[in-house]
Parts: C-alpha cells; sequence; structure tokens
C-alpha cells in the first residue's frame, strides 16, 4: 500500500460508506495531510463534502503531518497516533478538536 493508495482508495471508499460517511461529515472539518518521503503528497480531506483530493488547502482547520513510513505503519497498526505525536513524528498544526478525531478519520 502507498499514501496515494491510501488518500484516493481506502479514504474515499470509507467516505462512501453510509455506516461510516454521515457520522464523519458531522464533523465539518477540512484536514491538509502533508505526507513527507518519496511516496509522499498533499491530500486535502474535505468532511463537508465527503471529497478527497489532490493538492494543498488555503484555510484547512487542521493540518497533519507525518512520513510516508509512518503513514503506512499507522495504517497497518504497526504504531498509534499518540506514539507518533510523542515522538514528534506527527505533527498537527490548527484545531486540535480534529486531531482528536484522526482515529475515526483514518478509520484506524
Amino acid at each position: 500500500m502507498t499514501p496515494r493508495e491510501i488518500f484516493e482508495v481506502q479514504l474515499p471508499h470509507r467516505l462512501a460508506d453510509p455506516l461510516a460517511g454521515p457520522p464523519l461529515r458531522s464533523l465539518s472539518a477540512l484536514y491538509q495531510f502533508h505526507i513527507t518521503g518519496e511516496g509522499g503528497g498533499d491530500w486535502i480531506v474535505d468532511l463537508d463534502r465527503g471529497e478527497i483530493i489532490e493538492g494543498a488547502a488555503e484555510a484547512p482547520d487542521c493540518v497533519i503531518t507525518l512520513s510516508d513510513t509512518r503513514l503506512l505503519d499507522l495504517f497497518a497498526g504497526r504504531v498509534d497516533r499518540h506514539r507518533l505525536f510523542v515522538r514528534s513524528e506527527l505533527e498537527v498544526l490548527g484545531d486540535m478538536r480534529f486531531a482528536i478525531e484522526l482515529d475515526r478519520v483514518l478509520g484506524l
């Protein structure tokens, strides 16, 4: 799996799920994910619209930065977001309320 597959296949599929989509959209948040490393990139997760697009948002509510390898570790369950945050391997800018919901957004 790659970060691109996570943001362009896994997460859109999750947002389209009627059991996961509406509760997620109730967060009304605009996330910016900045994934560093060789397989990285920038993706916008717009829970209001229920869409994920590649690129940078002008005014995101929450910006999440981590490496491509750590994103994959997070998705595989090899590490949790709390540990990454404490080790400064996951950076959060913006509204911390939305960072707290990260596991729910990513379906972890």
